[in-house]
């Protein structure tokens, strides 16, 4: 029998290699795993907030312009009274 079926009727059950390291799952892993899933939980918490925020600028924006739209409608006329009335 070769040295390498010994090996494995010895350890059936071997961790997978990844990168060189022995893949496990211990707490120090379920720790990263969770500090990552609250990185992106906190990271779409700020990418919504932030998307939030421009679309509210742009509708003040929008409503801005509408206003100033409405003011010129309105004051061009008086203007026109006022320079002929000179």
């Amino acid at each position: 029998m070769s040295s390498r079926c010994r090996e494995r009727q010895r350890s059936p059950v071997r961790p997978r290699r990844v990168r060189g390291r022995a893949r496990t799952r211990g707490r120090a892993g379920d720790r990263r795993r969770a500090a990552v899933v609250d990185f992106d939980v906190g990271l779409r918490a700020a990418i919504d907030a932030t998307a939030e925020q421009w679309f509210a600028a742009q509708a003040r924006a929008n409503s801005l312009d509408h206003r100033i739209e409405l003011l010129t409608k309105t004051l061009l006329p008086t203007r026109r009274n006022a320079s002929h009335g000179s």
